[in-house]
């Protein structure tokens, strides 16, 4: 049983945006080669709730010697710790693994009384990844077929496959799907006579996850909250008669 994780930190912008599927096409150029074909593309999404969560939080201490400290934390631990056990969540030190997403903010609430407020991350576990895929690809093989009969309907175009040329799978994370962005906020003051207009403009993040719109097949329910999002392209070869 595979399992895939990634780190969701609310205050780190994504490098990179995974692009939104492939452009629908059939072209008779062979990228690869000078032979006669045409290619029939599909592209899906499927949205997956992550089966568990791990939360690490941080803390730091300040001591007149490295014991006191030391002793200090191990107190703050012992208490946030016997907080979350209540909760019914295992911990190991301050990783914390659960499976209700809502317990999250019970546990913040439980690291502010002992003195915990650094949340450094959190992580979401998708237990099997190879499920997915296998449903992906078996939606994909159908958008296939369905273009296939399309072209002979509508073009008299039959085609007959040569080769599978891309399947691109792809997970996406939370933490690759926050956007920032500026909001103008006016504030009015006056100085004397002056009536002075002040525009502030804050940056934010906020949770931008692919668009259902952008795929031919979109597999799950819409991301009300942040999810694992799952990507199949596929490109089926066909060779063109001269």
């Amino acid at each position: 049983m595979a399992s895939v994780s990634a780190q969701q930190d609310p205050f780190e912008l994504p490098q990179r945006r995974h692009e939104a599927g492939f452009q629908e096409s059939l072209s008779a150029v062979d990228p690869q080669g000078s032979e006669a074909v045409a290619f029939v593309e599909a592209s899906l999404l499927m949205n997956v709730r992550a089966d568990e969560y791990v939360a690490v939080f941080g803390l730091t201490q300040e001591g007149t010697t490295v014991p006191e400290a030391n002793e200090k934390i191990a107190a703050r631990i012992k208490e946030f710790t016997a907080s979350l056990e209540r909760l019914g969540v295992k911990t190991k030190n301050l990783s914390v693994r659960y499976q209700n997403r809502e317990l999250l903010d019970e546990m913040r609430a439980a690291a502010a009384k002992s003195a915990i407020f650094d949340l450094a991350k959190v992580d979401y576990v998708v237990s099997d990844v190879t499920a997915p895929r296998a449903r992906l690809l078996a939606e994909a093989a159908k958008v296939i077929k369905r273009k296939e009969a399309d072209y002979a309907t509508h073009f008299g175009v039959k085609m007959r496959p040569l080769s599978v040329d891309i399947e691109r799978y792809d997970p996406h994370f939370p933490s690759e799907m926050y956007s920032s962005y500026s909001a103008e906020v006016s504030r009015e003051r006056s100085r004397g006579k002056i009536h002075v207009v002040a525009q502030a403009t804050p940056e934010t993040l906020c949770y931008n996850p692919l668009n259902p719109a952008d795929y031919d097949v979109f597999i799950g329910e819409t991301a009300l909250e942040p999810v694992v999002q799952f990507t199949l392209n596929l490109r089926m070869k066909y060779p063109v008669s001269r």
